[in-house]
């Protein structure tokens, strides 16, 4: 009972500090975390250089990984190029002083900044950590735009995990506390430089308390030291920058008619041919897949049950017209499931129904050589690029010539739907 008193200390001080209501810590285990902040237009252009810094947490390039996925393969811009800029046991202040400049040779046009968890020195909070926290935060977006970054998301830190912290669940109960008052600092911070703001620490106390409860509560989401986040934890933090860059998850529409046998889709997708029941599609915009397994933390297969990434990021409709009333099935690639008819009428989300879906097999591979790509950034940040200034243009280069291998490698996947009455 102390265990789970402790932990449930943590998860609703996690979210009290930073406007989220009570009861959204309290909500059966079966319903799905929300985003605490409101949508935003996207603010991601054409070709935009994305920089994601941080501390340890980031250099995990999980998250991030995540991200570039979604900002690859999804595609809400054209073009977007990402770079992972983290670094073990750093902070706010120590960022500001010591990466600052290295961070802007990689010419970022926006950035997504999270820090906090080094911050509050792994115990309660005192007004010389919060204050040199707040000046580090407000520093670095200064910074930024001096280097000419264009738009910066601000994050809150994420959470500590009651199950493997170190300290145990009154300590992790101590520290989450800290993390939610730098968290304010943080929203703090963002409002006053009019910049946006992702509030990571709350989605993440929520989705660790959904997961728990579906999974049991030593399934670990901050990771098997309580503070690096597994994948399952990672995709909270992932979900929470996609919104906040304004991402709105319309990845595209495919209408069939049953009568007719017409069919259409909306860019990104193009039908190769159409029948009564049937159409072929070729699609350069792919859904976001998972992978996995539900109960353990290194799969993702499970987020959806928690977090409302399906419903806000990732969103592949079929709209099937004139489907009746009764139930009809649906086959995409490899699975059949069925739908009443009124539900196809509306609309269903195939990236949500079918998982895994047929993208998956060309959706890892890319995911592989984003992954490569991730580990060569690290070596080129905390290594190359420290020896010397003129360094910098063959890192850019190699940079440059990663991104296009990984481009090239989103080729077009061909689909088939089929829809039966019964």
């Amino acid at each position: 009972m102390r265990w789970i008193a402790g932990w449930m200390i943590a998860l609703a001080g996690a979210a009290a500090a930073v406007g989220a209501p009570q009861s959204a810590l309290t909500l059966p285990a079966s319903e799905k975390a929300a985003s605490t902040e409101p949508a935003h237009k996207l603010v991601l252009r054409d070709g935009d250089v994305l920089a994601c810094i941080g501390d340890s947490i980031t250099n995990q390039r999980l998250y991030t990984l995540f991200m570039e996925d979604y900002l690859l393969m999804c595609k809400p811009a054209a073009g977007v190029r990402m770079v992972t800029l983290g670094t073990n046991g750093q902070t706010a202040p120590g960022f500001l002083q010591q990466e600052s400049f290295d961070a802007l040779k990689f010419q970022p046009t926006v950035a997504t900044v999270m820090f906090g968890m080094n911050d509050g020195a792994y115990g309660a909070l005192t007004r010389e950590h919060a204050a040199a926290y707040a000046a580090g935060e407000r520093g670095i977006i200064t910074r930024l735009r001096q280097g000419g970054v264009r738009a910066i998301v601000l994050a809150s830190p994420s959470c500590v995990d009651p199950a493997t912290y170190k300290e145990g669940p009154e300590g992790a109960a101590t520290y989450n506390r800290t993390l939610e008052r730098l968290a304010a600092e943080a929203r703090e911070a963002a409002s006053a430089t009019g910049v946006r703001f992702a509030d990571v620490h709350a989605v993440f106390a929520q989705a660790m308390q959904k997961a728990k409860g579906l999974y049991g509560p030593q399934l670990d989401v901050a990771g098997a030291d309580g503070i690096h986040p597994g994948n399952n934890g990672q995709m909270a933090i992932a979900y929470t920058m996609l919104k906040a860059l304004g991402c709105d998850g319309d990845l595209g529409t495919i209408t069939m008619d049953l009568d007719s046998g017409a069919a259409s889709a909306s860019p990104g997708h193009q039908v190769l041919s159409s029948g009564k029941g049937m159409v072929e599609l070729s699609s350069t915009r792919y859904p976001f897949c998972f992978m996995g397994d539900a109960a353990e933390s290194s799969g993702t297969v499970a987020v959806p049950g928690y977090l409302r990434f399906n419903e806000d990021l990732n969103r592949l409709m079929l709209v099937v017209k004139h489907a009746g009333t009764g139930k009809v099935r649906v086959t995409w690639g490899d699975t059949r499931k069925e739908f009443a008819g009124p539900a196809l009428e509306k609309g269903i989300n195939l990236a949500a129904e079918f998982i895994p879906g047929p993208f998956n097999e060309q959706f890892f591979k890319v995911e592989g050589l984003i992954r490569q790509k991730e580990s060569d950034e690290e070596h080129w940040y905390h290594t190359d690029m420290r020896k010397s200034i003129g360094d910098a243009g063959k890192v850019l280069a190699d940079e440059e010539q990663r991104a296009q291998d990984v481009a090239a490698a989103i080729v077009p996947v061909r689909t088939r739907i089929v829809v039966e009455r019964e």
